[in-house]
């Protein structure tokens, strides 16, 4: 109970440091504050859960007590082969049919829980029952090889819903973890023991022996320990990936949302700047835009609902581009249509045009639009089960809400989600023309010349339409503080896993210091028949580095591999795929020495204890 209470109040405390943390290190609107909250309830159910797993963990030892042989236990026997055959059979076939079920209902009413876990589930209950009349390394390595293959392949059948992303990360990442280990535990602790003791000097094969033999003997305890390691070091190498990807591909991804333009300027009121390019002339030089007069467009904007066919209408933007930003935006295309007819009927052909053909090709026909990535499924702002979906041909409905509408065929598909002006994109007479102008807005796009300074030209534009209360947005600067945010809350999130990280070898110095207490015998022995101080010392620091690194490496590769599959689905469009190989040793380091630093008291400890008080075996 204790413990229990004081984790909870700890976790509180933690808590409050990090909502303290993110208000200092995210920016925040005006009149924003992140303020440190918590549900007293929230607080009894972590006590009850730390708890109820406490108790459940004793009860099955003392159970396993219980049962204990008194002549086994007293001389230290194993138990006999086959003793727990049947209870892996039940155990087996309970948790294939608890799989069967999950993948029953994932597949029939669209879980994607069912779907994610239900497949793993089933391979590891046949690989368990199997174990009941072959030896367990194989149905269990073939079990979380499926498991892996399953969760890793390139096919993608899980339509991720807001309120699941979370579960569903949680799920994939302990299924994952426990497919990786499983293999491990079964396969890569053997195949390590021989080359170590292969590799190791002849003095120091004893030790080594000696020190590989304990964790394979044990694979359940040894994969208790891989498993916390392994699941630290995942979501702690995910987090580290999705900050490299950010990194490697922000000028790209600026190039890309951008268009181009480096400044958009928007009324803060309903219309249009009467006389723009008159009162912009009249006060600015040609020369400090790119292309002069090219280099600045205005897009008349609607907010506006779209739908496909019958499907539901979702809130979109409608942009109304003039010529300028036809011809001056840089925005390429992922994907669009291989011909249209013109508005007198004339084939215009696109195989195989640049972007600016495709753009201009919305001139010659009005009914046609483009729309930008994020209508063609999951992308960096948008998930997979939210927002309009259209292809090339499909025909969107644009409505104002006051009963007016067009419909327009989807010329093409942009290659990025955008952020700043994501919608519909079609000719400026499409809107001015249906439209009621009133419900609309103006944005203006600047390119800016070389030399030209980004801040004192969008002082310059605000003070020039400042009646008109015309604002500025330096695209660049945005996209940089939201990326400097990202990587700041992300860093965060390192750190509080890098506390459970330090806590959980916290714990495994004291299974340690346990471990030494259990095999005192063991270490009488070997120091009876000539093992050296330096010998044992050795074989425990061989054991605990060995399962330490495995872990490790279990965690960090799993963690690329999952990194890999998430930047295919959402970031291949924009982002450079990099591994952060220096952040990732440096991680891998700290946790390998912080784990021989904790553990190696117990270890100089077991090294001294002399021979005849160890075989005495007192306590």
């Amino acid at each position: 109970f204790a413990a229990a209470a004081l984790g909870s109040l700890a976790g509180l405390a933690l808590g409050a440091v990090m909502i303290y943390f993110f208000g200092i290190l995210v920016p925040l609107r005006e009149g924003i504050r992140v303020a440190f909250y918590f549900d007293p309830a929230s607080v009894v159910l972590a006590f009850a859960v730390g708890a109820v797993m406490t108790f459940a963990s004793v009860a099955l030892a003392a159970w396993r007590i219980a049962r204990l042989n008194v002549v086994r236990a007293i001389r230290d026997l194993p138990e006999p082969e086959g003793h727990h055959g049947n209870l892996f059979l039940v155990a087996g076939i309970a948790l294939a049919a608890l799989g069967a079920a999950g993948t029953a209902v994932g597949f029939l009413s669209d879980s994607s829980l069912g779907k994610v876990a239900g497949i793993p589930l089933l391979a590891l209950g046949l690989g368990v029952a199997a174990s009941r009349w072959v030896p367990a390394r194989w149905p269990v390595t073939i079990a979380g090889l499926a498991n892996l293959v399953y969760q890793l392949g390139p096919w993608h059948f899980v339509n991720l819903r807001p309120d699941e992303e979370s579960v569903l990360f949680v799920a994939i990442g302990l299924l994952l973890v426990l497919g990786g280990i499983l293999i491990a535990v079964f396969n890569a602790a053997p195949a390590l023991k021989a080359l170590i003791i292969l590799t190791a000097r002849r003095t120091g094969r004893p030790a080594a022996r000696i020190a590989m033999s304990y964790p394979t003997e044990r694979p359940f305890r040894t994969g208790m320990t891989l498993a916390m390691f392994a699941l630290i070091l995942f979501t702690v190498t995910v987090i580290s990936m999705v900050q490299a990807l950010q990194g490697a591909s922000l000028q790209q991804f600026i190039q890309q949302q951008s268009g181009g333009y480096d400044i958009v300027g928007y009324t803060v009121s309903y219309g249009e700047i009467p006389d723009f390019r008159t009162i912009l002339w009249g006060n600015l030089s040609h020369a400090y835009f790119l292309g002069g007069e090219q280099g600045v467009a205005s897009a008349t904007v609607l907010p506006a609902k779209v739908r496909t066919g019958n499907s539901s209408e979702f809130d979109y933007t409608l942009w109304g581009i003039d010529n300028f930003l036809v011809n001056s935006n840089r925005y390429e295309f992922h994907d669009h249509l291989p011909f249209i007819l013109d508005a007198n009927g004339t084939r215009i052909d696109l195989v195989n045009a640049n972007s600016t053909r495709v753009w201009t090709a919305l001139s010659a026909n009005h009914s046609y639009a483009v729309v930008d990535r994020s209508a063609s499924g999951p992308s960096q702002f948008v998930g997979a089960g939210g927002g309009l979906r259209a292809s090339p041909g499909d025909t969107v409905v644009v409505t104002d809400g006051e009963g007016r509408e067009v419909r327009l065929i989807v010329l093409g598909i942009l290659e990025q989600a955008l952020q700043f002006t994501s919608g519909i994109f079609t000719d400026q007479a499409v809107v001015k023309g249906t439209f009621n102008l009133s419900r609309t807005y103006t944005a203006y796009f600047f390119q800016l010349a070389p030399g030209t300074d980004v801040g004192w030209m969008r002082g310059e534009l605000e003070r020039i339409f400042f009646a008109y209360g015309l604002r500025t947005i330096d695209i660049r600067e945005e996209i940089g503080r939201a990326f400097d945010a990202s990587q700041q809350v992300l860093t965060l999130l390192q750190a509080y896993l890098g506390i459970g990280l330090m806590v959980g070898i916290a714990g495994l110095g004291v299974v340690t210091a346990r471990a030494v207490v259990e095999r005192r015998q063991q270490i009488g022995a070997l120091r009876a028949i000539g093992f050296t101080r330096e010998m044992v010392l050795r074989s425990f620091l061989i054991e605990i580095a060995f399962i330490a690194a495995l872990g490790i490496v279990v965690g960090m590769a799993l963690g690329v591999i999952l990194a890999y599959k998430v930047y295919s689905v959402f970031f291949a469009d924009f982002a450079t795929f990099v591994v952060p190989w220096v952040n990732l040793g440096v991680i891998a380091a700290i946790a390998l020495v912080a784990t021989v630093a904790a553990t190696a008291s117990p270890a100089i400890r077991a090294s001294r204890i002399p021979p005849a008080e160890a075989l005495r075996y007192i306590e």
